[in-house]
Parts: structure tokens; sequence; C-alpha cells
């Protein structure tokens, strides 16, 4: 059988709808920037579960350099750095981009 002859898999199809259905979701996302009346919304993307990871570096690892300096016994490297972000957001410079699925920001 030739492989224009082949049918698919429902298994296929269904993967081939998925696939669609995502690329379509994703082309619903809007943009904008990372202003002071939008940190409430980067918050609620670094603070969503399974969101670990930005939680600990606030998107700061790749804006600071050298080695790492001493921290006071009463924070954490994620506090520094999401203050250090928040304090670029409020120098009125956007940092950065927030997406929006809706109203909803994702990412």
């Amino acid at each position: 059988m030739h492989r224009a002859q082949r049918r698919r898999s429902p298994v296929g199809q269904r993967r081939s709808s998925i696939e669609a259905s995502q690329v379509e979701n994703a082309a619903k996302i809007d943009v904008h920037p990372l202003t002071p009346a939008r940190w409430p919304d980067l918050e609620a993307i670094f603070e969503a579960k399974g969101c670990s990871v930005a939680l600990g570096c606030w998107c700061m690892a790749y804006r600071v350099s050298g080695s790492a300096s001493a921290l006071p016994p009463d924070t954490t490297r994620a506090r520094v750095w999401r203050a250090a972000l928040k304090a670029l957001v409020d120098a009125g410079r956007p940092p950065g981009l927030i997406g929006y699925r809706g109203q909803k920001p994702v990412g």
C-alpha cells in the first residue's frame, strides 16, 4: 500500500485535531509590554501552580552578572530578584512582555 493510500488511525486523527487546536489557541494570544499596571498579572503567572522555575529567577538570572553575593539571613534570592524586576518595571521602560489568552495572563 502506498503512503498516500494509508488511512490514519483514530489516534493519529485525534492527535492531528489536538495539534491543530493548540496552534489555533496559540494564535489567540495577545502580547503587551510589562508595565507597572500589569505587574499583578506577572505575579499571577509566576505564582501559578507548576511555575517554580520562574518563581525562583523572576526573569533576572540573565540580567545580573558576577558571582552571587551573600544574602541577608531573612531573605531569598527570589525575593531580591523579584524586587529588582519590580524596580525595572517601575522605572518606566518595559523590561519584557506578557502574553494573554483573553483577559488571563498566560506567559
